[in-house]
């Protein structure tokens, strides 16, 4: 117990079990397009910086260089993403509402309008020394039309985190037991209301920020991640994660709520040649305080990827990810780095329905970011 990062990680736990926060329901906080595409089976893969957001205890990658990465200050986004009825909007094939038509009204229940973007000012990944900064500031826009027959009404979502956090990570001996942990400062405004669909429409936005604006929690909130990383000897690399995320659940009052969500999971690794083959599966919220149902399938993610030509950072010239959530919804990614551009597609479902009853979304991602 030398090393003062172990008395830092039983301080973090000390002061976590006693912080009276207990969240309600799931909010996705990173938009990381390899573990997305992954189909989010990522607590055991721990190769690059998406592993932050799955298992801390994953930054701490011996033999791998440290990276920087970046987006540019610039007005336009470069990380975003969106589903299809966004889409349609954008390229004006969808008419959401014609005041003439009240017929039009019926095309929508049940339906999901969403855009995300997110801007990590800076981005720093040290691997082979545990140690990972990063600052981003994601804003988050989302209609959800219900099922209804009368009155046809809105849930508005229109949520901006600013979001500062540090991790590290250390090996117990030579085990190949690593331990991590991260702490977040979260900042969060924005409005979460359920408007009338025809009043949403003829309110100006200053009207609507001034009625429906939330009253976010004073000063910054507090948050932190642990996890667990058993690492074997093996030509296949196997390798076993425990993750618990957002312990003790975040309140941000009227602007939302996060559960504390409980992982384990698994991965292998093959490498031949130029080509790294990685292999994963993830049994997520296993503890079943998290999601809203008890089904075991939406529990269970898959994911897969053929990455070629491996950088001293554990990144690829060139990769292909799938992944399957719930068993049943596929994602599919595509990322190439040229010279210090990183470029990511990535096509995924959501689904935030039921078992019986799903309610799957389609959903699409572009990131273009420098990497050093």
């Amino acid at each position: 117990m030398s090393d003062p990062r172990h008395y830092f990680f039983l301080l973090l736990i000390f002061l976590l079990n006693i912080t009276p926060i207990h969240g309600l329901e799931a909010r996705r906080t990173h938009l990381f397009p390899r573990s997305i595409a992954m189909g989010d089976a990522f607590t055991a893969v721990g190769e690059t910086v998406d592993t932050v957001a799955y298992n801390p205890a994953g930054i701490l990658n011996k033999g791998a260089e440290w990276s920087l990465s970046a987006h540019p200050p610039l007005p336009v986004p470069l990380w975003f993403s969106y589903n299809e009825l966004v889409k349609k909007a954008i390229d004006g094939s969808l008419e959401l509402y014609d005041p003439d038509d009240p017929e039009s009204l019926n095309e929508i229940p049940g339906t999901r309008a969403y855009l995300e973007i997110q801007i990590p000012i800076s981005l720093v990944f040290i691997p082979d020394s545990g140690i990972y900064f990063g600052v981003s500031n994601n804003t988050r826009i989302e209609f959800v039309f219900p099922e209804q027959t009368i009155i046809p009404m809105v849930h508005l979502e229109a949520i901006n985190d600013s979001v500062i956090e540090y991790a590290m990570a250390f090996e117990l001996s030579d085990w190949g037991v690593y331990l991590g942990a991260n702490i977040k400062g979260i900042h969060r405004i924005g409005i979460i209301a359920d408007i009338s669909l025809l009043r949403l429409l003829n309110l100006k936005q200053e009207e609507l920020e001034a009625e429906y604006n939330s009253d976010p929690p004073p000063d910054w909130v507090p948050a932190a991640d642990i996890g667990l990383l058993l690492r074997f000897d093996h030509p296949l690399q196997p390798r076993i994660g425990l993750s618990s995320l957002n312990l003790g659940g975040i309140d941000f009052g009227s602007a939302g709520q996060v559960k504390q969500l409980n992982t384990i999971g698994g991965a292998l690794t093959q490498n031949y040649k130029e080509l790294r083959m990685t292999y994963s599966a993830d049994f997520q919220d296993f503890t079943y305080n998290h999601f809203s149902n008890n089904s075991i399938k939406r529990r269970i993610a898959l994911g897969f990827e053929a990455a070629f030509g491996i950088n001293p950072d554990n990144s690829a010239l060139v990769a292909l990810q799938l992944g399957l959530r719930e068993l049943r919804y596929p994602s599919f990614g595509v990322s190439a780095k040229l010279g210090i551009f990183q470029l990511h597609t990535v096509q995924w479902i959501e689904n935030f329905g039921t078992e019986k009853n799903p309610n799957p979304d389609k959903r699409f991602m572009f990131q273009l970011l420098l990497a050093f």
